[in-house]
């Protein structure tokens, strides 16, 4: 039999030594190509904003949320900073605000 460095299973992919990297770094490269996606319906097909944040919902924020736990049990910053950046530059394209629109979080900073 052939030894498997990664699997997914039901959605999640694992690898050997369960450090989380592989998943994460398929729902950034998910992120990227849905911004992609966004950005042409925002801009040449002036699409609704409801619509395209209903695509951003269902697809990229649907995905981390099926997933939530894994991102909290490894302490990964720049990985997670990555993920945050990428929700907040869907948010923006698809409420069609600028790119300098501060975004608040709940803990009251800006970013």
């Amino acid at each position: 039999m052939e030894r498997v460095l990664s699997v997914r299973f039901l959605g999640v992919i694992l690898d050997c030594r369960l450090n989380r990297e592989d998943h994460f770094k398929q729902v950034i490269k998910k992120g990227k190509s849905l911004i992609n996606v966004l950005s042409l319906a925002a801009v040449w097909w002036d699409s609704h904003p409801q619509l395209l944040f209903t695509i951003y919902g269902a697809v990229f924020r649907g995905s981390i949320k099926y997933s939530y736990q894994i991102f909290f049990l490894e302490n990964k910053k720049s990985l997670l900073l990555q993920l945050e950046r990428l929700q907040y530059k869907a948010i923006r394209i698809t409420l069609d605000y600028s790119q300098s629109t501060p975004i608040i979080l709940f803990e009251g900073t800006l970013t």
